[in-house]
């Protein structure tokens, strides 16, 4: 998730820096920890737009809000189309998007609905 996100922060983008992001699974007895610090990778990535989904969205939500992202910046979702549909009606040319949770969140669902959407195939 860190190296994802230090990626979007070394990408130009001519619009706004949106992450939907995750649960990082199998992490044991650090898994809070490890989502709460995500909240300052968060920031420090230059986020402007972040919809969480999972068990850990309000741990995440609330690290990033502490680390200056404002709450109106930020939506927990509670499913893929919900997702997609937020990211549809607010999504400019520009933009720049990073899908990104554990394998098990299947987070392609959102992508697929997205593409969809937007009435793009690639």
């Amino acid at each position: 998730m860190a190296a994802a996100l230090a990626t979007v922060a070394s990408l130009a983008t001519a619009g706004k820096r949106v992450a939907v992001l995750g649960d990082m699974l199998e992490l044991g007895t650090e898994a809070d920890k490890l989502h709460a610090e995500l909240g300052e990778q968060i920031v420090a990535a230059g986020i402007e737009r972040l919809l969480l989904m999972g068990q850990f969205a309000k741990t995440i939500a609330a690290a990033a809000t502490e680390a200056g992202l404002p709450d109106k910046a930020i939506s927990i979702v509670q499913d893929h189309e919900k997702a997609a549909q937020l990211l549809i009606a607010e999504l400019q040319a520009g933009d720049l998007v990073l899908l990104k949770a554990s394998r098990a969140l299947q987070f392609e669902k959102i992508e697929v609905a997205l593409r969809a959407g937007l009435g793009r195939s690639n």
